[in-house]
This record gives structure tokens, sequence and C-alpha cells, in this order.
């Protein structure tokens, strides 16, 4: 069946019968997903002029087939998410990314609480695709994916996976994760200026084959912000704030983390502000500054939480006057090997 308008066809479209593209396609005006629909780019192109696609009330968006998905839209994304303010709403706004497929805008996806409120339920994200943040005439480029500090539910919180065939790649943030959610990057790769993630709320998995790449300046040390994030130049930023949801807990498995000119790894807060970050463990993983003297920076504050160390394997570029040893645990040493230095049981 053919239709004129990609509205229309979406309307008709039922969970088994996806809508095809023919040819390339710009559509004027934002679309709502509210039901199970899936977009087969099939090798074309589709366009959002000065508009995004928006999955809510239950909606399931997948797009799939080769094609980018590109938005206009300034200083926004090409797709939001709304989640629910009902606990109970497991699967509220859930969205797939396939393999083949690029979706492109000032931001890729945004990730928003439920109307007046401070929760956002039934959020579920799957990306084997590719996302790209870029300027728009004078706008620059934004977070290739971003949940809303807003969002400060811890139970049904969004989830957003992203696979070995994940690409994010953004001249900012790669991910922001302001709001609660969980981010499992298992085998991504994640590429900013500013910071390839920043955090400042819920759960990141960073597992093996992952890659976590900051290519911009060194911007430590970096203020806290409560509207926002201000840059720093780190592979993984995190920030200790009371204005967010915090209660961080980041789990490093494997992976390779890099930063061209600040740490690795940079945790701050203010002076008024204990770390948001209960838990924090690295078993694995390459971790590699290469234009500063330590692969880890941490707060005074977060020091102080985590002085029985939380480092079991992994390996290191930089080891300056033996500062890594402070955060190694018990029954685990430093060894010198090709230069690197690497944590191996005792």
């Amino acid at each position: 069946v053919a239709y004129s308008t990609l509205l229309d066809a979406l309307r008709a479209a039922s969970s088994e019968e996806p809508v095809v593209l023919v040819d390339d396609l710009n559509v004027d005006g934002a679309i709502g997903i509210s039901k199970d629909v899936t977009i087969d780019l099939n090798g074309n192109d589709l366009t959002l002029d000065n508009s995004f696609l928006r999955v809510y009330n239950g909606g399931t968006l997948n797009i799939t087939g080769e094609g980018t998905v590109y938005s206009s839209y300034k200083d926004y994304a090409a797709i939001d998410m709304i989640g629910s303010s009902s606990a109970s709403d497991t699967e509220f706004a859930t969205l797939y990314i396939g393999e083949d497929v690029t979706l492109k805008g000032n931001s890729g996806i945004f990730v928003f609480q439920a109307t007046d409120t401070s929760v956002g339920y039934g959020v579920n994200i799957v990306i084997d695709g590719t996302i790209e943040a870029v300027d728009i005439d004078d706008t620059p480029a934004s977070f290739g994916v971003y949940v809303q500090g807003m969002v400060k539910n811890y139970e049904n919180m969004p989830t957003i996976t992203l696979s070995k065939t994940a690409e994010i790649i953004s001249d900012a943030y790669g991910i922001y994760a302001a709001g609660y959610s969980v981010w499992n990057v298992n085998g991504a790769y994640i590429e900013g200026e500013d910071a390839a993630i920043g955090i400042k709320s819920g759960i990141l998995n960073i597992t093996d084959g992952s890659t976590l790449k900051a290519t911009g300046p060194n911007n430590m040390p970096t203020e806290n912000f409560g509207n926002g994030i201000n840059w720093s130049g780190a592979a993984l930023q995190i920030e200790s704030n009371n204005g967010y949801a915090g209660e961080m807990e980041i789990n490093i498995s494997g992976g390779t983390l890099i930063s061209e000119n600040a740490a690795t790894i940079y945790e701050y807060d203010s002076t008024e502000t204990a770390t948001r970050v209960i838990d924090f463990n690295i078993t694995g993983g390459t971790f590699i500054s290469n234009n500063y003297n330590e692969n880890l920076s941490f707060s005074p504050n977060f020091n102080e939480a985590f002085n029985q160390g939380f480092i079991t394997g992994g390996t290191f570029n930089r080891n300056e006057n033996d500062a890594l040893l402070q955060y190694i645990a018990d029954g685990y040493t430093v060894v010198e090997q090709d230069g690197n230095y690497v944590v191996v049981a005792e």
C-alpha cells in the first residue's frame, strides 16, 4: 500500500507491517509515536525539517534498514522519549536503532521525565547503529544521548544499551547522563570533544571491547553546573552535584578509555558536596592519558569515601609518583609491563 506522507503510513501500520521508505523523504512537523511501529529506511534517508520523532505513551519505534535519519531542528534531538509517571509502566517508551542506521542532529536522543514530575518510568533504548551530534548552521553540536536531570526515579528507570556495533560521535559530549538511568556500554565506540561520557546520576557499566575517547583540550578543574555540564576533556567525567539524583554506581570490567589531553577518569564536586558516587569498581580495561600526568583524578571527598581501594585489574599508562597505588584494593599491586602499569593480584 502506498501512502503520500510518513504520518499516514505510521497511522495505518501495525507491529507486523513495517513502514518502508521507497525514496528519500522530507518531513515537516513533529511526529508522535504511541504504538509499536517499524520504519525500514531501505537504503534511503529521512530528513526531519525543523522537527523530530517523539516516542511516548506505550510507543515502540524500531528504525531498521540502511540510511540516515537527520533532524535540522536546532538545540534539540532527532528523537525524544517521554517517560511515564506510573512506576508500573515498564514499556512506556521503547526505541531500537538498527546496525546500519545513522541518527544525526544537534543531538541524537533526549529522554525526558513525565510532565510536571521528577520521574520517567519505562524508557528502554537499544542502539546498534550510529549517532552523530553535529553542528547545524551556527548552533554547535550537543549530546549523542541525553537523560534529563529531572529523571530521579531509582526503580524502572530509563535503560540504555549500546552494543558492539554502536557508535556515538559528538563535538561536545557523546553521552550526558544527568538523570538517573542505567547505561550498558557493551563494546560500543563513544567519542566526544568535551568528554565521551559525562555522568551525574545512575548506573554505568562498561564492558570489554568498548572505547571511550575524549579529544578536546584539558579544562580541569571543572566547576559544578546546575543546568547542564561544563566540559573537562576527560574520557569519563563524573560530577557530584546535590541538585541531581546522584547515587552513581560505576563498573568498568574492560574496554579502553582515552583522553588526549586530560585525565582518563575525572570526578569532582563542590566544597559543600560529598561525593555522590556510592560504588566504584575497576576490574579491567586500558586507561590512556596522552598529555596528562595521571589517568585518575578524584575529589578529596571521593578519596575519603573510597580509601579502601576499588581497583582490582586494568592497565594504566600513568603512575606518576605511585599515585595509582592509593586506589588499589587490598590484595592487589601494580607491576610494570612494556612501559605500562598493570594491576595484578599479589
